[in-house]
């Protein structure tokens, strides 16, 4: 049974890895199979877990569709049953049931579809209210370090310059957001201290993508990255590669015993002339006809 759980990363200092080795930055959908590490997750503060049972549910009923399907299909294979062993009758038994199972399996993944997109709707209406929290003390240290910049720009403004943008590296989320309301200060300092307007535009701006960051990320976006309708049943799909693998195979043994068209034995024919076989082979059969 398939226990995946999910998590939406809210923090810009809060990338997760999981049991693969894969890393999680903010605003990306983290999923675990590992109950320890969904805990280190939780305890660790910079995600938060959403509710999406419906994949679990839709993944294990294609899975558990694909397990009694081909069960069925084997039944009919091994059977003893005269009815079914008419030429061309468990061929057709089996095409029937593959066809119920895709009718079924695409039914599974249409109210997965649909619930996916209510959850996205629910969390859209949800993040109108939601914003990044910022206390008093964010204020503060926010205020210390613009006023920190603005002071130390009077005597070296390009180390001034990058002193600040650094500090910028290692403020969280809230400070961040705190930071943006000092912008307009930022902008006259910067504006009045760089050689060319294009130089400031860009020292700016990349500030301002900096402060950015600390913005909520909207959770529907990471809704977004669940599973698609048409990538759960993995045991399904795999049960289908190796059917189709092997009677692909099967096919091409089908094809080298099937007998020759006309064409093609006087294409043989030609192939065999260039050598002494090929004569002696092409001389044999013509004396038999």
């Amino acid at each position: 049974m398939t226990n995946t759980r999910y998590f939406y990363v809210k923090q810009t200092h809060g990338a997760v890895e999981n049991e693969n080795g894969t890393t999680f930055g903010k605003g990306d959908l983290a999923f675990t199979d590992s109950a320890e590490v969904a805990e280190q997750w939780k305890q660790g503060g910079t995600v938060e877990e959403i509710n999406a049972d419906i994949v679990n549910e839709a993944e294990n009923k294609i899975n558990a569709l694909s397990d009694e399907y081909k069960r069925k299909e084997e039944k009919i294979k091994n059977s003893n049953d005269p009815a079914l062993l008419i030429e061309g009758k468990q061929d057709y038994e089996i095409k029937l049931l593959r066809e119920e199972e895709k009718e079924v399996t695409e039914q599974i993944r249409k109210d997965y579809e649909k619930a996916r997109h209510d959850l996205i709707k629910e969390a859209e209406k949800a993040q109108l209210l939601a914003t990044t929290k910022v206390t008093e003390s964010d204020k503060v240290t926010a205020e210390s370090y613009v006023n920190r910049f603005i002071a130390n720009a009077y005597a070296d403004y390009d180390k001034a310059a990058q002193e600040f943008m650094e500090t910028l590296e290692h403020l969280s989320d809230s400070e961040l957001v705190a930071v943006q309301k000092h912008l307009p200060q930022l902008r006259e300092i910067i504006y009045g201290n760089e050689d060319k307007s294009v130089n400031a535009g860009i020292t700016f701006n990349i500030i301002v993508d900096r402060l950015s960051e600390g913005n909520s990320i909207p959770i529907a976006d990471a809704i977004k990255q669940l599973p698609s309708a048409e990538s759960l049943g993995i045991k399904q799909k795999q049960r289908a590669a190796i059917r189709q693998a092997f009677e692909s195979k099967n096919g091409d043994i089908i094809t080298t015993l099937q007998q020759p068209s006309a064409r093609q034995q006087v294409e043989r024919d030609e192939m065999y002339a260039g050598n002494s076989l090929g004569s002696d082979l092409t001389r044999q059969r013509n004396a038999r006809q």
